[in-house]
């Protein structure tokens, strides 16, 4: 079969992490995007934009022999399962494209440094530095979370984090495609995963931003999102038609799929797109600030200032009272139900080292994790299992003619499969503490678009 092989050049806009397995002599670990993190990425955003071209939910297997029919009886998203097996591979059938990442020991990456205790852990790192002045210290430590080993329990070890691609370097991607209805649809999404994602870790935080230098005509323009998703759309219902044409059975289903209210997995079905002129600056670093740092006053043990996002799960936490307080009276047996509204940003949440102003050590030792109760799909298998429901916004750092500003992308989506929003719970405790309470999350995002539009600066585009 014959292919056509085609280099994709891509300038990195905002670092990007992915840690490769193998630590150096030096304790380093190097930079390692694999093929397989990029066809996860394409997989996902494929996903959010395919129910806008078929009905997910449906197949025609009419002509098809009964075991093979019996074989799509059961199966809950069978269009999008086709659909995704015909484009991206599956155990039948083998994926019409090949994929090579430029080997990265020619490529100039950066450490982020070392990480010395001083009675806690800080993160020194060439990006975004700690700082102190006098009792306050302003610490971007949050958007860092698990990009680096903490050191062991000495003083005298220190822990090592792991190399990245600064911004720009280039970023090569080898694509060999057998169909080229296949190549127009890979194209236009790795378009779009320009503009609202990335390749590596944190990228719904911001890093590992890039955009297509070549070939040309595909510019990351967030101004042209739009015209990015139809042109998608329009790829993959050209690819469906001739498939359809070209064979019996199955057959996909055409039109655009009514979920019946939020869907279960994110998609372009259900989207906002947000502008942050509040936040803008001169340079990518300094938006990464206002974003995320948290300023403290060490004597006083109290945030005295949030960047945006820790300042919007702050408002979730106080949107009706404090859901903090509400957990706490719960463990002590005083409610029987309680909401937790910042569950809409993401799950697992975590809630430890809980204070109570009268007796310091009530709740010492106890922990508790909330859980999303989302079934598990056999094709969101890599996004949403064991619990976890990855946050809906996608941050993203673009540049204007007035500076860098930050975009924000909300794909609405359920955080549990329960009817009344219950979450799981693990509560972790030596003591007597209350386990006999119910945990409601939070799926309204009418409400977290009003927030970030009237509260927080957004302006929806």
């Amino acid at each position: 079969m014959s292919f056509e092989r085609l280099e994709v050049e891509c300038r990195v806009i905002t670092p990007m992490f992915s840690r490769g397995a193998q630590q150096s002599s030096s304790g380093q670990y190097p930079f390692e995007l694999r093929p397989q993190s990029i066809k996860g990425v394409l997989r996902f955003w494929f996903r959010a934009v395919a129910p806008l071209v078929i009905n997910v939910y449906e197949l025609d297997v009419d002509g098809l022999p009964e075991k093979e029919k019996k074989k799509w009886r059961n199966v809950k998203y069978k269009g999008l399962k086709f659909l995704e097996g015909l484009i991206f591979g599956s155990q039948e059938r083998r994926a019409p494209f090949g994929l090579m990442v430029n080997p990265f020991d020619r490529v100039q990456t950066k450490s982020l440094g070392q990480i010395e205790i001083e009675y806690k852990v800080k993160f020194k790192n060439q990006l975004i530095k700690s700082m102190g002045s006098g009792n306050l210290i302003t610490t971007y430590d949050y958007i860092f979370y698990g990009l680096y080993d903490t050191p062991k329990m000495t003083v005298s070890e220190k822990g090592t984090v792991s190399k990245y691609l600064p911004q720009d370097s280039i970023l090569t991607l080898t694509f060999f495609f057998h169909d080229p209805k296949v190549k127009e649809i890979i194209l236009s999404l790795l378009q779009l995963i320009s503009i609202f994602s990335g390749f590596g870790a944190k990228t719904r935080k911001g890093f590992g931003g890039f955009e297509i230098v070549n070939p040309q005509g595909y510019q990351r323009s967030v101004e042209k999102y739009k015209d990015v998703i139809e042109k998608v759309t329009k790829m993959i219902k050209e690819f469906i038609e001739e498939h359809n044409r070209k064979s019996d059975v199955p057959k996909l289903v055409l039109g655009r799929t009514n979920f019946n209210g939020l869907p279960e997995f994110p998609s372009f079905t259900h989207c906002k797109v947000f502008k942050l002129d509040n936040l803008a600056d001169s340079a990518p670093t300094e938006v990464f600030k206002r974003l995320y740092k948290i300023q403290i006053d060490k004597q006083k043990r109290k945030v005295v200032e949030r960047g945006w996002y820790p300042e919007l799960k702050h408002k979730l936490r106080r949107l009706n009272g404090d859901c903090v307080e509400d957990l706490k009276n719960a463990l002590l047996k005083g409610s029987h139900q309680i909401t937790i509204p910042p569950s809409i940003l993401g799950l697992p949440l975590q809630y430890q080292n809980l204070q109570d102003k009268n007796n310091p050590n009530l709740f010492r030792g106890i922990k508790v994790i909330l859980y999303s109760s989302l079934e598990e799909v056999e094709q969101m298998r890599n996004d949403e299992i064991e619990g976890r429901k990855a946050s809906p916004l996608f941050i993203s750092i673009h540049k204007f003619s007035d500076g860098w500003k930050p975009i924000v992308l909300i794909l609405e989506s359920k955080i549990t499969s329960k009817a009344n929003l219950g979450l799981e719970k693990d509560v972790q405790t030596m003591g007597a503490i209350s386990k006999v309470f119910e945990v409601i999350g939070f799926e309204n995002y009418e409400k977290l678009e009003k927030i970030i539009e009237k509260e927080m600066g957004g302006v929806c585009i």
